[in-house]
């Protein structure tokens, strides 16, 4: 009520009063709401003649359908009671969780709009707070019965809601619930982490590597350096394995195709090759293909191939023959 209120001391109306237009401050502003979203907004009070807005109907309605006030669905101009009365249902659906008017469904907007029109029209304030304290019904009706360019009496309907809040046994220091909420969400999170660290029996481990948790069952721990030492061990075989693993891969070669007999330096590359040997007594040339492990028939050996020279590791080997068979490793 207290942004409205400033709202309409600028002479302007919002005209689409609801939830999704209140929010809250982050940080160390988390104790203040803001009103936002000010598309709607329009002037009651005349820039040039200093006079209020006349009264007229007919008009189309503007806000939200579910928030609106009635008269608002009946065509006529809004003012400063239309606000306070939209602020009026945003208290009962926070209150009740809903509105009679919730889910209705029709085949178009404007037949949606007319038939949540006709259930404000027929619904009583004394049916519609029903479960509510008597307070928020006589705003209701208050706001009901303001004239069209008559002030509201902000004070008397602040005072108004603020016996519910006594009432109750609320303190007025704006620790609302999110910020009780995040208190306790954050003194959750710092004892679960003092929890974990404490973990004797058994332990819950991240690797360095990865997002990847390792559950170790460890019994009879003495103390936490145990612990540390296990992990340390479990990881270290981790790592020996990815070792192991590179080089397996690394001993593998990918010959290219041979292109002349006289050198070897187009099929072979020092940076990949590390070990070839040659088997001299196969009859027929294969080349092992690693990209999809299919053996090449041997009408695939290349023609005129009668000697190839091989320089490996400072070793100079010449073969003589129709064909040799080399192997990979």
């Amino acid at each position: 009520m207290d942004r409205i209120k400033v709202l309409h001391s600028k002479e302007l109306i919002h005209r689409d009063i609801k939830p999704d237009n209140y929010v809250i401050g982050l940080e160390d502003k988390s104790n203040i709401v803001y009103l936002i979203d000010y598309g709607l907004i329009k002037r009651y009070i005349n820039s040039v003649t200093r006079e209020h807005i006349p009264f007229s109907e007919q008009k189309r309605m503007v806000g939200t359908p579910r928030y609106c006030s009635l008269r608002a669905h009946m065509g006529c101009e809004q003012s400063r009671r239309d606000d306070l009365e939209s602020l009026g249902y945003c208290l009962i659906y926070m209150l009740k969780g809903t509105l009679p008017w919730q889910g209705i469904r029709e085949a178009t907007k404007e037949k949606k709009n007319m038939a949540i029109r006709n259930l404000k029209e027929k619904i009583t304030l004394n049916e519609l707070c029903k479960g509510l304290p008597k307070e928020v019904i006589k705003y209701m009706y208050f706001c009901r019965n303001l004239g069209f360019d008559e002030k509201p009496p902000y004070s008397d309907l602040h005072s108004l809601l603020s016996k519910v809040f006594v009432r109750n046994t609320c303190l007025k220091n704006f620790q609302y619930d999110w910020l009780t909420m995040k208190f306790k969400m954050s003194k959750n999170k710092h004892k679960n982490t003092e929890d974990s660290n404490k973990a004797e029996y058994e332990g819950i481990q991240r690797t360095p590597k990865g997002n990847m948790f390792r559950r170790l069952e460890i019994k009879n721990l003495a103390s936490k350096n145990n612990l540390r030492s296990i992990v340390l061990k479990e990881e270290a075989k981790m790592l020996d394995k990815r070792k192991a693993l590179k080089r397996k891969v690394e001993k593998n070669v990918i010959l290219p195709k041979v292109r002349s007999s006289n050198t070897t330096e187009e099929f072979i590359t020092k940076e990949r090759a590390k070990k070839v040997e040659l088997l001299k007594e196969a009859p027929t040339i294969l080349f092992t293909d690693l990209d999809n492990n299919k053996k090449k028939p041997e009408k695939s050996r290349i023609p005129g191939f009668d000697e190839c020279n091989f320089d490996l590791a400072g070793i100079s080997e010449r073969i003589h023959g129709t064909g040799k068979f080399i192997k990979l490793q």
